[in-house]
């Protein structure tokens, strides 16, 4: 059995969400993956709140 987690924040200052994400990034070095599926934290740059909205720009992805 496994146990997956996922999350998707939204957050209004860039600084809180780098703040949270360095968090995930720490447990991310615990994740041992026993499929062939990657484990990954993105952090996006999201503009669905716009008119005309916009497709997210991703700022950084890391895999394990």
């Amino acid at each position: 059995m496994k146990f997956r987690l996922r999350v998707d924040l939204i957050f209004p200052i860039k600084a809180d969400a780098v703040t949270v994400g360095l968090a995930l990034k720490q447990q991310l070095s615990k994740v041992v993956n026993l499929v062939e599926e990657k484990s990954f934290i993105q952090l996006e740059e999201c503009h669905h709140d716009e008119d005309p909205p916009m497709p997210c720009k991703i700022i950084e992805r890391i895999e394990k």
